[in-house]
């Protein structure tokens, strides 16, 4: 393929060339795929070795990614030791709402406080995100 053209270039690509794509090819082409309307090629960027914690926090911060793909970040232990990756995903209003309310718990302040406040989030969110601050005694 050509470097320059890599949206071109997949367009005329079929799944399992996007999913070979997605689990071998760079920061750039993850990018791009982990946007793919279809579930299975956006989950395999996720399965890929060379992704990093860095794209993993972008994608979970992500409003036009996949639930299926937010939900596999959710599965993964090693990124949930990510504290950016833990308040991404609590973030997200595409999160499933059982991960997000889970995430809370783990958060600082401050961004509890602005998920408290925040009208980005659903209304359940931010409830539990007030309870979890009164349970901490901080507000």
């Amino acid at each position: 393929r050509q470097d320059g053209n890599l949206p071109a270039a997949l367009q005329k690509m079929t799944v399992i060339q996007k999913i070979k794509l997605a689990r071998l090819g760079g920061r750039e082409a993850r990018a791009l795929l982990v946007r793919d309307r279809n579930k299975v090629v956006a989950s395999a960027v996720i399965l890929s070795p060379k992704i990093t914690e860095s794209e993993v926090t972008a994608i979970a911060q992500s409003r036009s990614v996949a639930e299926e793909v937010l939900r596999r970040i959710c599965g993964n232990r090693e990124w949930l030791r990510s504290y950016s990756v833990k308040q991404a995903l609590a973030t997200n209003p595409k999160t499933p709402q059982i991960s997000a309310i889970k995430f809370l718990s783990h958060l600082h302040e401050r961004d509890l406080r602005s998920i408290a406040k925040s009208r980005d989030v659903s209304a359940a969110i931010s409830a539990q995100a007030r309870r979890v601050l009164q349970r901490k005694g901080q507000l």
